[in-house]
């Protein structure tokens, strides 16, 4: 529901130009990979005194549609490390971080004063 009501907020606004990018990693055993990437190679987190903390390797995917962001969400979860639990047979045994970035130009009050 966030995502179509991301696009649909973008959408009544026409005077202004938006981007939108998915990343999407797993923590896994103090081990970070992208979920996006096929190839599942290990990351590094790092900290930066301007940037702030941030993974400098992990891929960032531009979207134009909303069913393009759900599906690329879809394949990180089909990606993520599973092991059953006591609890649960199917059970995701990591932690999953989901970043979606709204990059906007334009003359006109910002979309997040909107949402």
């Amino acid at each position: 529901m966030t995502v179509e009501k991301l696009f649909q907020l973008m959408n009544e606004q026409k005077h202004k130009n938006y981007a939108i990018r998915i990343s999407y990693l797993e923590i896994y055993n103090e081990q970070v990979l992208d979920l996006l990437d096929d190839k599942q190679s290990h990351l590094m987190i790092v900290e930066d005194p301007v940037r702030g903390v941030f993974v400098p390797e992990l891929r960032e995917i531009e979207v134009e549609h909303p069913n393009e962001l759900i599906d690329l969400i879809v394949d990180g979860n089909n990606r993520r490390t599973m092991a059953s639990t006591t609890a649960n047979q199917f059970s995701s045994r990591s932690h999953a971080i989901l970043q979606i970035s709204v990059q906007t130009t334009g003359n006109s009050l910002d979309m997040a004063d909107q949402i």
